[in-house]
């Protein structure tokens, strides 16, 4: 059987990723034919160059000039041409810098300079504001894809699979698709559904395929298992995939295929006996200056008691590794694919079970640089940090979650906190860069308690000043399959939200509410990010943490260019006096109600709640961008008028 693997959009372009060739080991390992594309990755290649971007420009000049022209503009049309003037107002620098802009994220010499590094993601990310522009109220980034279609809606999603308008994905994906299926001429073909922010595109994918494709149609991924009971009984998704394989699904997929090619079903095989096959992906296409590989030791959580947390319920059972077996695949990978760089993508690789990887690494002379995640609990030593160290760990990733003891205690964590300042420190002393998770607002948690979490940060920053090292703090969002009962809330399920993966609640017994956690938590990562001073160092983002971890060690500090190119900038000029629009959208946004993530944009939000009112004026009003340097970094700012940066930062 002809097995076709579909990584669709949206997710980081950085690396490839895991799952798709796992499958692709394990049913070739059967005696199938499996090729694998990377929609993804095709989707940020197309987008980010100068043709498209220009067809975007022309898209919406048409459109701001029709709104400028209009008397009074009110709700939507008004916050339409604000968003509308300010993407036109930067295209021109815009178009004259992105191909550079994509070349520094491929470049060491560029890359590895902070400041460079900055310019370019700010320029990229402001390439694809432009280009989502185009569509509605569409919100595509590097690291996110919002819409103004709610996915925990089905009615919603179902909408938007086919709405040219406002998705960006119909027409592209069924190009991409259909070229593929000619060229390869599948029996099946299988679509990756891993993240919230895949369901859009994937669903327009399928649409498509469905309607103009007589083969077999199977969709997996975590998002298949959070809603494996939902998808098989929903009137139209019950029926768009032949068949949904929730949890991890190579031998499932492989079975599949051995029944439809009437052969006897084959043995299964451990999943750490699978050497996963990347053979058919563009490695030197992604965007970064390395290789970097993903990896998996293990499968699932070995705790699994955290009560906030659904995540290890997206594998069917937590599953130690081996580690000769994860060593003699790490050899083979790196020497196949050229790379010394890999992302261990373990829930936690668990102390013993690191210290038995670095002594098969160093029998077989692997000389590699990792990453992973761990659990702070008390089998970390300082000899476990000090092997791990010399067997190339580069950075590891803590979900510390609160800096109370209390809140540890509720929920279900049970971190000793002056062990997990002891396990940080081990860590630092072996030049192990470190990331600390944090969460704001859980059930009960005082505002007061929320705050040691800095405190906690302030105690241990020393043992946070390894080149790499950051803190992430967000506010809690109440999951679908969580610990509910162990929480003191009242959730609230809406009949019409049943693909939600997010709800709202509330608290019982005190504590912060639901609507006050996400500004705390932005005051708060302002103020740890005020402690460290990392994110004016080097960057937070993981991948590009964890490269600049390797490139310059642990204690060095990396250059940083200050200056920016300045070609590329005209005045553009309306008769609607968009410098004060924008602060009407200001403070509207920050009176918007918080409510359950359904990665709905923050223009769509917009345009549906902020009761703004716009009018033409006697005089014109001229704007153009000026490209400068502030503590936060590279910003691509509006002259004549306030700088926009805080409202399309929003949006990401």
């Amino acid at each position: 059987m002809r097995l076709l693997l579909i990584f669709p959009p949206q997710c980081r372009p950085f690396h490839a990723h895991l799952s798709l060739p796992i499958i692709k080991a394990e049913v070739q390992r059967r005696g199938h034919t499996c090729r694998i594309v990377d929609l993804n990755l095709r989707f940020y290649d197309h987008v980010l160059t100068v043709p498209v971007l220009r067809d975007a420009v022309t898209s919406i000049s048409a459109e701001v000039d029709e709104l400028d022209a209009t008397p009074e503009l009110a709700g939507p049309d008004a916050v339409r041409l604000a968003r509308l003037a300010c993407a036109l107002i930067r295209s021109d620098y815009l178009l004259e810098h992105v191909e550079h802009a994509r070349r520094v994220l491929k470049d060491e010499a560029e890359f590895y300079d902070y400041g460079r590094l900055q310019w370019a993601v700010r320029v990229l990310d402001d390439a694809l504001e432009l280009y989502s522009s185009a569509y509605g109220s569409t919100d595509i980034g590097l690291s996110q894809l919002r819409t103004r279609y709610a996915t925990g809606n089905p009615t919603d999603l179902w909408a938007g699979a086919t709405d040219r308008a406002d998705n960006p994905f119909v027409d592209l994906l069924s190009r991409w698709a259909d070229e593929a299926v000619a060229d390869f001429r599948p029996d099946v073909v299988g679509i990756s559904i891993g993240l919230d922010e895949q369901l859009l595109p994937s669903f327009t994918l399928a649409r498509h395929l469905k309607a103009n494709w007589t083969g077999t149609l199977v969709a997996g991924g975590s998002m298949v298992t959070r809603l494996r009971d939902e998808l098989p009984a929903d009137p139209n998704f019950g029926t768009l995939f032949d068949h949904y394989l929730p949890y991890e699904s190579e031998g499932a997929l492989g079975d599949l295929l051995d029944r439809m090619d009437g052969r006897a079903k084959t043995p299964a095989v451990p999943f750490h006996r699978l050497l996963p096959d990347f053979s058919d992906l563009p490695l030197d296409d992604y965007f970064l200056p390395e290789r970097v590989l993903p990896f998996q030791s293990s499968r699932g959580c070995s705790y699994g008691r955290c009560h906030y947390c659904s995540h290890f319920k997206t594998y069917d059972r937590f599953v130690l590794g081996d580690p000769n077996a994860s060593a003699d695949h790490l050899k083979h990978l790196s020497e196949q694919y050229r790379t010394r760089s890999f992302y261990f993508v373990d829930e936690e690789m668990m102390p013993r079970f690191g210290v038995d990887l670095a002594e098969a690494l160093a029998a077989r002379n692997v000389d590699i640089r990792w990453m992973v995640f761990g659990r702070l609990h008390k089998h970390w030593t300082p000899e476990v940090a000090r092997r791990l160290a010399a067997a190339g760990c580069q950075r590891l990733i803590f979900g510390l979650d609160a800096g109370s003891q209390r809140i540890q205690e509720l929920m279900g964590k049970r971190t000793d906190l002056a062990y997990a300042g002891d396990i940080m420190r081990w860590c630092s002393d072996e030049g192990i860069a470190l990331q600390l998770n944090l969460i704001v607002g859980f059930p009960g948690e005082s505002e007061d308690e929320a705050r040691e979490s800095v405190e906690f940060v302030r105690r241990n920053r020393g043992s946070l000043d390894t080149l790499g090292s950051n803190i992430a703090i967000a506010n809690f969002a109440l999951v679908r399959d969580a610990g509910w009962d162990h929480m003191a809330m009242l959730p609230v399920v809406e009949p019409h939200r049943g693909f939600a993966l997010y709800y709202r609640y509330r608290t019982l017994n005190g504590g912060l509410k639901m609507n006050q956690t996400p500004k705390l938590a932005d005051e708060l990562q302002r103020e740890a990010d005020n402690v460290l001073d990392a994110s004016r160092r080097w960057p937070a983002l993981r991948e590009f943490a964890f490269l600049y971890r390797q490139r310059y060690g642990p204690k060095s500090v990396p250059p940083k260019t200050r200056s920016a190119p300045v070609r590329g900038t005209r005045t553009h000029w309306f008769s609607h006096d968009i410098r004060e629009l924008l602060g009407k959208l200001s403070q509207a946004r920050g009176s918007l109600s918080v409510k359950p993530l359904d990665y709905q944009s923050i223009w769509w939000r917009l345009s549906t709640e902020a009761e703004v009112v716009s009018r033409r004026t006697e005089r014109m009003h001229g704007y153009r961008t000026l490209g400068q340097y502030d503590d936060g970094g590279f910003q691509l700012a509006l002259t004549d008028a306030m700088d926009l940066g805080a409202l399309t930062e929003a949006a990401a």
